[in-house]
């Protein structure tokens, strides 16, 4: 409750008041008035904004900001796999810059020339999350330490477009030759489901439906937590058709490694339902190992085969651009690749079938009729040459008064 106490005399003699209350953190906080109504009046108010939460306590506005990032870290939620390239950032590039200073010392302008200089010696992406970490704290501190946050208007390094590469038929029919076993089951799944690598060698078998000719992408492997990890319901969960040449494969491989298992018998993050074996198990057992299988068994077929640099994320970007060229629209493959918005299928966009035809089809077309007394070009020019023709004895319209022409008239007043 606020409250307020008699000060000492001033040098006149004059008795003074106190306005008294405590902050959020329960330490008392004063303020010295000529009057006891006016001590009065503030300690209430400052009181209410404590309740209200409104009231920032300037003792608070001097700490450190690795001080304020200890208190505001934890409170972050972050995949296993996020946190630990975020805390690199953070160790490496942030708290070097910041953690020695105040908070409310941390201008707008200094984070400018901080973002230029990280902009020289880093990729625009690692730019653009120290930034980001910075700026989530500040904001993080509103109001309780600081009245507004300076992280406003900085200009972050542009985003390269990443470079997509479609592999060709030909170049899949000789990659092909340099896979065999689970590993080749695993590229013909990403190359005809889509899938991510990290879905793929999570699938389960009970997942893939040989009656509806279906997969459902339901689960994730998180090599960093070790864990398989199922999707939020209504994000990135989806169901995938089941092509003709990926359901004789999986049919086969099922045949030569029948599993009666009913689990996959590795870790499940809650709210994932493990009922039966993984479909794509490493060669001595284990679900594969997605950073191995890119660099080494990927790699060597790439080397092998010689068909240029080629990511394993680049079968999903052949995949989609298999579904666009064939006519389907980005919406649908908007929900085959589980984008949660339609701007990141954009970038398949320019690969859509040409319609030109079917436009100027469209424009042709004209209700019998349609032309009946309009002017012909003949008439239309003719028109205009008369219309020009009278009016070169007129004189321009300048938009200025003629002061010559009226001085006559003036002098005759």
């Amino acid at each position: 409750m606020a409250w307020t106490e008699q000060a000492l005399p001033n040098k006149a003699g004059v008795v003074r008041y106190r306005g008294c209350y405590r902050n959020a953190e329960g330490k008392i906080r004063r303020q010295t008035f000529d009057h006891k109504k006016a001590a009065e009046r503030w300690a209430y108010a400052q009181e209410q904004k404590v309740v209200e939460g409104s009231r920032r306590d300037p003792a608070r506005g001097r700490m450190h900001w690795g001080t304020w990032c200890e208190q505001w870290w934890p409170t972050r939620r972050m995949e296993s796999g996020t946190a630990s390239s975020q805390v690199t950032l953070r160790d490496n590039h942030v708290l070097p810059r910041w953690g020695d200073v105040p908070m409310n010392r941390i201008e707008h302008d200094k984070i400018q020339i901080w973002v230029n200089g990280l902009s020289s010696k880093l990729s625009a992406s690692s730019v653009r999350l120290c930034y980001y970490q910075l700026s989530a704290s500040m904001k993080a501190a509103v109001p309780k330490v600081l009245d507004y946050t300076p992280c406003y208007g900085i200009r972050l390094p542009t985003l390269p477009s990443a470079p997509e590469r479609y592999l060709t038929y030909d170049e899949i029919d000789v990659l092909f030759k340099y896979f065999d076993g689970v590993h080749r089951l695993l590229v013909e799944t990403l190359l005809e489901s889509g899938m991510r690598i990290g879905e793929a060698v999570a699938l389960h078998r009970h997942r893939v439906d040989f009656t509806q000719r279906t997969i459902d992408v339901v689960e994730r492997w998180d090599r960093h937590a070790k864990l398989i990890k199922p999707y939020t319901k209504g994000k990135r969960r989806r169901t995938v058709p089941l092509t003709d040449s990926l359901a004789a494969l999986m049919g086969t491989w099922f045949e030569m490694h029948p599993s009666d298992a009913r689990d996959c018998g590795h870790a499940h993050d809650r709210g994932s339902v493990c009922r039966s074996a993984l479909v794509h198990v490493a060669p001595r057992g284990g679900v594969i190992d997605q950073q191995d299988f890119s660099t080494r068994i990927w790699g060597t077929a790439l080397e092998m085969a010689e068909i240029g640099h080629a990511r394993l994320h680049d079968l999903r970007h052949t995949y989609a651009s298999r579904i666009v060229t064939a006519g389907v629209s980005l919406t649908v493959l908007q929900s085959l690749l589980g984008h949660s918005s339609i701007t990141t299928t954009q970038r398949y966009a320019h690969l859509l079938t040409d319609n030109h035809d079917a436009v100027r089809a469209a424009l042709a077309m004209r209700p019998e009729g349609a032309n009946e007394g309009a002017n012909s070009l003949t008439q239309l020019d003719t028109a205009r040459h008369n219309r020009m023709r009278r009016n070169l004895g007129r004189p321009a319209k300048t938009g200025k008064t003629d002061t010559a022409r009226q001085r006559p008239a003036q002098a005759g007043i």
